[in-house]
């Protein structure tokens, strides 16, 4: 077995590398549980000189982990040559996005978190998502905009100075408050192509990150109910955002995420 194969198998499953009797194997053991045979066997000298590189950490000198560099080493080894570092410091997956026009297609990017995360979590009876990808990027787009409208200014700025440099927009903090206020508006013009309920619904559960039990107990809806009435609503927002209805001023293609 190779070094960056032994590095790689280590960060897949929780293994632990301990030394056996004739000192010249290790013996990779799942869980660390010594009382089972061993999975693999691997020479001393492969163990010893990842050891050295700072790839294994030795615990008692007995037993032998993988180290964080050496996790970080073997996520660089798996990961596309364009991505072997982002890789060492966050989730990479592939996911849906939606451009100004409407349109869903897939990219590759960070791993979702929040409540757009939790939702495309969701299964139907089937086992299937519950929410249709053009459903949580809709969702995922307004969100990221409502998220950068929540900025607002930067504490202590002084908007009165006068711009330093000569760029025809003027100041850094300029060009920040006008990222602020458009996508403030486009979040005003999405809510205003929604009907009342479902302009309430997307902003208790998507905005403001409400949980579903939350929502339905707020407005002593059936268990279960908030979750057939959200995917109505993020039907009406994708379908807003698709016919243009929802698309606003400025702003390029949004990724999914929170």
């Amino acid at each position: 077995m190779s070094p960056e194969r032994l590095l790689a198998r280590l960060a897949r499953a929780d293994f632990v590398l301990a030394r056996e009797a004739d000192g010249a194997r290790y013996g990779a053991y799942a869980g660390g549980d010594r009382r089972r045979r061993p999975v693999a066997r691997i020479p001393a000298a492969i163990v010893k000189g990842l050891i050295a590189d700072g790839a294994l950490s030795n615990v008692d000198g007995e037993r032998v982990v993988l180290s964080p560099a050496g996790r970080a080493r073997a996520e660089r080894a798996a990961a596309t040559p364009d991505e072997a570092w982002r890789v060492q410091h966050d989730e990479l997956v592939d996911r849906s996005a939606m451009d100004r026009d409407g349109d869903v297609y897939a990219v590759r990017g960070l791993a979702p978190g929040g409540a757009m995360a939790r939702l495309a979590r969701m299964k139907d009876p089937e086992g299937r998502a519950f929410f249709a990808t053009e459903e949580i990027a809709a969702g995922a787009r307004l969100a990221q905009d409502w998220a950068v409208g929540q900025q607002g200014l930067v504490r202590g700025a002084d908007w009165t100075a006068p711009p330093r440099g000569s760029t025809p927009r003027g100041s850094s903090a300029e060009i920040a408050r006008g990222a602020v206020i458009d996508a403030r508006a486009r979040v005003h013009v999405a809510l205003s192509a929604l009907s009342p309920n479902a302009t309430a619904l997307i902003k208790a559960a998507c905005l403001e990150q409400h949980g579903l039990e939350i929502i339905e107990r707020r407005a002593r809806w059936p268990a279960r109910s908030a979750k057939v009435a959200l995917k109505f609503a993020l039907a009406q927002l994708a379908l807003a955002y698709r016919t243009g209805r929802a698309a606003g001023s400025g702003g390029g293609p949004v990724q999914q995420s929170t």
